[in-house]
């Protein structure tokens, strides 16, 4: 697995989307601010180790996600990339001022080791098989306990929905934990088997039912990435599967998730299995799925960078338009201060702690703030960056104080406590990646603490179980074994 870009990938990167931009008749000033942004993103990743960091694949998310991909993508339709922004000069100037800021803070505070929990690795084979099961069972259970729990709109906070929402992370972790064997005992030759497919199918479920477009691609991405760093070699079946997987996704999943979660948002949880399962059997709904759903009162226009492409999708990876929006709505002065950070900091609190905990996060306030929700939406389902959101609260300085202390730390902390070349760091790198880039500075901050601690105490837990369980000796009288790459037995069949 590659660390690093090369100087001459950033300049090229860079001067292809300069060239394209100017010649698409973009403002120059905004050119400037997107090759400046675009440079520090390259040093920066490559500060943080690249790919072979847990902090180098989040940081790369949250470029791409913000301001690299849209770029790329204005080029490719040959439009201007100041067009469809609020207010193009002041947004991209916040994203160039936080851009360098996060590449100064990286440059300067890598050299500190943060004094951080580890998780606690599987050590033998026997231990990992164990774990296997025990994730597995607490796992798939907490999962289903806190669908059940969570997808209740009347449904209150409590003790169980805590713990299964933090249980539930173990069913993801077995699926890694399958996938380490396999590679393991089959020498490298197989990498995925029933063990790690059967829990997946249960996520997927699970994600189709919370209509959940990040947790349906959550496991899949576990899958590739964790093979990928384990040093499998994938053949052209996986490939083929991965570009229909993802065509499917783009296709059909993406807008059928968004259709259903407009029909089944305040349903009753089996309401919401009988309403998901007529859907699927509807051929009319099915067909009138694939139309962009509008929005009213004409606030559709303004979640769409692209002039010639109106998927959602492709949306999505442009966070620099949602993030115009907030940002043009405070521009005139207007801040919300630390309303989001508090919300999100007490929503993250378990409810025995805070009984009165909210029961949304910060986009209830951003939502409106924006003018992106109508007045009778409870909550929002746009996502901000946290730019914008450090600017809607505190201005020019709160853009400059998160890019130098609030994302560098927890990228650094992150970087520092996890491996993911190990289970417990993809496990880190599955929680997090499919909404990082949506990450508000309240969750951000959160997540420098509960992170760590929370996937600490999850793998001690369940590693000490484990070694708890006695193992049938073998003919030699051991009780374990280590993992070996020549070892080639496996204990399901594999397919694939």
């Amino acid at each position: 697995m590659f660390s690093r870009l090369s100087p001459i990938t950033i300049l090229c990167a860079t001067a292809i989307v300069a060239v394209g931009e100017l010649a698409a008749g973009t403002r120059p000033e905004f050119v400037l601010a997107v090759v400046l942004i675009m440079v520090c993103a390259g040093l920066t990743f490559n500060m943080l180790d690249g790919f072979t960091s847990l902090a180098g694949i989040l940081f790369s998310e949250f470029a791409l996600r913000t301001i690299v991909i849209s770029q790329f993508v204005k080029v490719a339709l040959f439009e201007r990339a100041d067009q469809n922004l609020e207010v193009p000069s002041l947004t991209i100037g916040l994203y160039a001022t936080f851009y360098f800021c996060v590449m100064l803070s990286v440059f300067v505070l890598r050299r500190f080791r943060f004094p951080v929990p580890k998780p606690f690795e599987p050590v033998s084979d026997a231990h990992a098989q164990k774990l296997y099961v025990i994730s597995f069972v607490l796992g798939a259970a907490a999962t289903v306990i806190a669908a059940v729990v969570t997808l209740n709109p009347t449904q209150s906070s409590t003790g169980i929905r805590t713990a299964s929402m933090q249980l539930s992370t173990l069913l993801l972790f077995a699926v890694v934990v399958a996938v380490d064997r396999r590679i393991t005992n089959s020498s490298g030759r197989r990498s995925i088997g029933w063990d790690a497919v059967i829990p997946i199918l249960l996520l997927e479920v699970i994600s189709f039912l919370a209509t959940s477009r990040e947790s349906f691609l959550a496991p899949v991405l576990v899958y590739y990435v964790y093979a990928y760093a384990r040093g499998y070699r994938f053949g052209k079946p996986h490939f083929a599967f991965a570009a229909v997987f993802a065509t499917v996704f783009l296709l059909v999943i993406s807008p059928l998730y968004i259709f259903n979660k407009g029909t089944i948002n305040q349903l009753y949880f089996q309401d919401r299995v009988d309403a998901s399962v007529n859907l699927l059997k509807d051929r009319r709904a099915l067909n009138g799925i694939g139309a962009r759903e509008i929005v009213e009162n004409g606030t559709a226009h303004r979640f769409e960078y692209y002039s010639g492409m109106q998927n959602d999708v492709i949306n999505r990876f442009a966070l620099v338009r949602p993030d115009s929006d907030l940002i043009s709505a405070c521009a005139g002065g207007y801040r919300y201060g630390w309303a989001t950070v508090k919300i999100d900091i007490l929503y993250a609190l378990p409810h025995f702690l805070y009984p009165n905990k909210p029961a949304d996060a910060s986009g209830i306030i951003t939502g409106h703030v924006s003018g992106l929700n109508n007045d009778w939406q409870g909550n929002a389902s746009t996502a901000f960056s946290a730019i914008a959101d450090a600017y809607a609260g505190f201005g020019f300085l709160g853009v400059v104080l998160f890019g130098l202390f609030g994302l560098p730390l927890f990228l650094l902390v992150s970087r520092r406590a996890f491996d993911i070349g190990r289970p417990w760091g993809i496990v880190a790198l599955g929680l997090t990646i499919p909404t990082f880039g949506e990450w508000f500075v309240g969750r951000t901050l959160v997540n420098i603490i509960e992170m760590p601690i929370l996937l600490f105490g999850l793998s001690w837990l369940v590693g000490i179980l484990a070694l708890m369980v006695p193992t049938r000796p073998d003919n030699f009288g051991n009780t374990t074994r280590a993992i070996d790459a020549t070892d080639e037995t496996s204990a399901v069949a594999p397919i694939g």
